[in-house]
């Protein structure tokens, strides 16, 4: 998990008047918090620009750096998001 996520999961958490620091705690002990560096960074914004050029239009910079990131540790991405579709390193659920 990228260390930004826990600012969507906290945001989630908010509008849905969930205890954030509880389910940020709880997040955070069973998941790999990646911290950002540089590399991730600029991987991060060319993988945002080259999925863009394949078609996928709603591809964010943040979904950039969530699969750079993953991949800098050798990890796969799982998600229900159709926007990282055909990428072999990541798991798209149903």
């Amino acid at each position: 998990m990228l260390v930004v996520q826990l600012a969507e999961l906290s945001d989630w958490c908010i509008a849905n008047e969930v205890p954030v620091r509880e389910r940020i705690e709880r997040v955070k002990s069973l998941a790999n918090i990646i911290p950002l560096d540089e590399q991730i960074c600029l991987e991060g914004s060319r993988l945002k620009n080259e999925r863009r050029r394949r078609g996928f239009r709603s591809f964010g910079l943040l979904e950039g750096l969530l699969l750079a990131a993953a991949r800098s540790v050798g990890e796969r991405v799982l998600t229900f998001d159709r926007d990282f579709a055909e990428e072999k390193d990541c798991l798209l659920l149903p």
